[in-house]
């Protein structure tokens, strides 16, 4: 069972990754033509708000972590554990996404955001 769980952890990490990294080359794309002048102003109006959205969750994601790791920093003192946010930038586990400990690159889960709200909100406004 255990085995089991390791292995559907390990394939939903790499979908995330994947996703991921996709939507990282979709949001400098989008970027791109951005600053060249090739989107109207619906499209502009889809991004930004697609950008303000994704700032708003990541803001509550953060405060949460740091509420977290306020409140339970006795906790794991007790365990000799050091706390570990889930998502956090920097390279601090030399790897972009792992499982020992889980972590997700701040960089990386940002545009996984954007890349989930983006289309949504082109369904949204009909981009």
């Amino acid at each position: 069972m255990k085995m089991i769980l390791g292995i559907g952890i390990t394939i939903t990490i790499i979908g995330i990754g994947i996703k991921g990294m996709a939507s990282f080359i979709s949001v400098i794309f989008t970027l791109i033509k951005v600053k060249r002048g090739e989107t109207d102003e619906r499209e502009e109006l889809i991004i930004f708000k697609s950008l303000a959205y994704a700032m708003i969750i990541l803001i509550i994601i953060h405060f949460v972590q740091l509420i977290l790791g306020f409140n339970s920093a006795d906790y794991f003192e007790s365990i000799n554990r050091n706390y570990i946010p889930i998502i956090s930038g920097g390279f601090p586990f030399k790897s972009v996404i792992s499982n020992d400990p889980f972590h997700i690159e701040a960089v990386v889960f940002d545009t996984f955001l954007f890349g989930i709200i983006y289309p949504l909100m082109r369904k949204k406004y009909g981009g």
